[in-house]
């Protein structure tokens, strides 16, 4: 008898249909590996404005960690304010700005958005300077899901359309600058070219003198020097200009 139910018990278990598991991550919850911003975010998850004459100590903290220790009062919209503190008090350069739109011009625009990266709306008309700016978590059903300030007037998660949202960013790490790329590159070339690269640095702080010196005898070579300088110095003066500007400083 017993082997006659445990046969059957085998069999309403194979009948039954396979149960799928939902791996989707709660935005509610830390996940493993995400940007310190966001975690230092889920941290704030609840801070809101004070009611009547008073201003919430805290929320003046992300102006004053923004970089506008100026602003007294928690009135003034501060989604670019909390996103500007969190990446600070991250060790990232933020827009510098309370503007939430001013983040399109920040760090590195994304395709594909991940857990912590930045995401810009438009608010009321697309085409005008207003918007709103939060941490992307997560999207459901056409929603983009962020954690935000001033969202209700809290610090909060909230779903914001996607057919609002304007881009995604991310700020310049060591990983993904331009002068990471470029100095990887130069080591590649100073590899293949020996230590002639390495010699070349200290001949270069005589290049001066020296086109002096053939201007004395030959003008046309000197006028030539001296613009293969300026086109050097144009680049250098360029590359270092994108990196600042990149980097939201």
């Amino acid at each position: 008898m017993r082997l006659f139910d445990l046969f059957r018990w085998l069999l309403i278990l194979l009948s039954r249909p396979p149960q799928t598991m939902d791996h989707t991550p709660s935005p509610q919850q830390p996940q493993r590996g995400e940007p310190a911003w966001l975690r230092l975010a889920r941290a704030e998850l609840g801070v809101k404005e004070a009611a009547g004459a008073q201003h919430n100590p805290v929320v003046l903290g992300y102006f004053r960690d923004a970089g506008f220790p100026e602003i007294d009062n928690d009135e003034t919209a501060w989604c670019a304010g909390f996103v500007n503190a969190m990446l600070e008090r991250a060790g990232y350069a933020g827009s510098k700005s309370l503007a939430a739109r001013s983040f399109l011009n920040w760090g590195k625009t994304l395709a594909k958005p991940y857990p912590g990266c930045i995401a810009v709306f438009s608010r009321g008309d697309p085409r005008s300077w207003q918007g709103h700016v939060g941490i992307y978590v997560g999207e459901a059903a056409g929603q983009v899901r962020v954690i935000g300030g001033n969202q209700a007037n809290e610090v909060s998660i909230a779903d914001y359309p996607k057919a609002n949202l304007l881009g995604y960013r991310e700020p310049v790490t060591g990983g993904n600058s331009r002068t990471t790329r470029a100095s990887a590159l130069g080591i590649v070339a100073a590899g293949a070219v020996g230590t002639a690269i390495l010699d070349s640095q200290t001949q270069l702080l005589g290049i001066n003198a020296v086109l002096r010196e053939i201007g004395l005898t030959n003008p046309a070579l000197a006028l030539g020097g001296a613009l293969l300088q300026i086109a050097v110095f144009i680049v250098i003066i360029w590359a270092r200009v994108d990196d600042l500007k990149t980097k939201g400083r």
